[in-house]
């Protein structure tokens, strides 16, 4: 192997043209194949105070600063050798070993290199944008509920896989193992329910997509529809005997049963119809309605006023107490099941990718969602022009407000006889 030869460090002086003049002393560095340093040491001393055999200042009586001086240069000296030998015997372009020997000089600081960027995982920028979802929207609880929702089942499956899931790894593999877990037990998830999944787990894949911070579009091709639900309606009649059953010994039902009925006759979701106060109430031509613009998709609707949705609304003094229906969903069975809602229907299942029909008592299937539903169908079932119902339900197309209604087959055939 041959033998590397060590190239020596030499100081010069720069030119100058009188012997008496101050000139720079400059270090002259020759090294790796042809590479030429040429660094000023910021030190000046005249020719005739310079040794030019030894490279050095003259060290006598005249020249007392020369010893301060040559410290100085074998400093820069021992630098260079170092920078030399720490970089792999010079394997470092003039300009960078002109830096280090700044730095090593203590004529500027040595900057840190920038971390690396580590781009957030899927699962930490959906914790975040859910987090920032919250903080900014903090009366839309139903909206951002789906995005924690969503996480943790995100963050359940790579727990359980042992994944980080990073934006790269959102592939059609992923999306296929994703449903097959969450159709496996002990989940069993039905069809409708990860299809919700996969919807926000797309909307998280395109926010961060717009944020920058991937460019994988596999997740566009994540195809999942939902089927029709065997969710129920409940008729005019229905609706009657509800408002005549008395409540007055059990204030919450009595409450849960009311608010009820305001989303049967006005058609609005909860945080819709909680916000109606009198200066909604107008008069167009003798008629009484409400206008109101949703606050989901801030549409104007104007909505008849019933007279049980007036006598209702007063009833409250136009302040729904939503706000203390934490059970609703539970109080509103219990109102339908003392109203005799307890005939059984059958219903389809869609669960674990299976279907199955079975029996249950019909006041088993009633939400505080059934309202919405049953104004709808009772209003189609009235012969009403759907385009009319469905500017009320403030939708987009009548497809969707026809998908919406759930009009039964003995209710059809009713509706023919009037």
């Amino acid at each position: 192997m041959p033998r590397v030869k060590i190239p020596n460090v030499r100081f010069a002086l720069s030119q100058t043209s009188r012997v008496t003049e101050r000139a720079y002393i400059e270090l002259h560095f020759h090294y790796n194949g042809g590479k030429r340093l040429k660094y000023s040491t910021g030190e000046k001393v005249c020719p005739e105070g310079w040794d030019f055999k030894k490279r050095r200042a003259l060290t006598t009586r005249k020249f007392p600063q020369g010893v301060d001086i040559n410290e100085a240069l074998d400093r820069l000296a021992t630098y260079t050798m170092r920078i030399f030998r720490d970089t792999n015997l010079g394997n470092i372009e003039p300009p960078e070993f002109a830096r280090k020997l700044n730095v090593l000089m203590g004529y500027e600081r040595e900057v840190e290199p920038a971390a690396p960027v580590i781009p957030p995982t899927l699962l930490e920028f959906s914790e975040a944008f859910a987090n920032k979802y919250a903080s900014d929207h903090p009366r839309n609880r139903s909206t951002w509920k789906t995005l924690f929702l969503t996480l943790k089942q995100l963050n359940d499956y790579a727990t359980d896989k042992g994944v980080r899931l990073d934006f790269t790894e959102i592939t059609n593999e992923f999306f296929n193992d994703l449903v097959v877990w969450l159709y496996a037990p002990p989940r069993e998830y039905s069809r409708n329910y990860v299809a919700f999944i996969v919807k926000r787990l797309k909307m998280f894949m395109q926010k961060a997509f717009e944020a920058g911070l991937h460019d994988n579009r596999a997740y566009l091709g994540f195809k999942f529809a939902e089927v029709d639900s065997d969710e129920i309606a409940l008729g005019f009649e229905d609706l009657q005997l509800l408002s005549e059953m008395d409540f007055s010994q059990k204030p919450q039902l009595d409450l849960v049963r009311d608010v009820f009925l305001i989303g049967c006759f006005t058609g609005q979701r909860v945080s819709d119809y909680n916000r109606i106060k009198p200066e909604h109430i107008i008069n167009e031509n003798g008629l009484k309605m409400i206008s109101i613009v949703t606050k989901k998709k801030g549409a104007k609707v104007k909505i008849p006023l019933f007279p049980i949705l007036d006598r209702l609304l007063r009833k409250y003094h136009f302040n729904i107490p939503t706000k203390l229906l934490a059970t609703f969903n539970e109080d509103i069975k219990e109102v339908c099941r003392l109203a005799g809602f307890t005939d059984t229907i059958l219903i389809k299942e869609n669960r674990a990718g299976q279907e199955k029909e079975k029996e249950v008592s019909r006041y088993t299937m009633i939400t505080t969602h059934t309202a919405r539903r049953s104004f709808a169908t009772n209003f189609i079932l009235a012969k009403i022009p759907i385009h009319l119902v469905m500017a009320i339900l403030s939708h987009k197309t009548e497809a969707e407000t026809r998908k919406y209604a759930r009009i039964s087959a003995s209710q059809a055939a009713k509706s023919f006889s009037l």
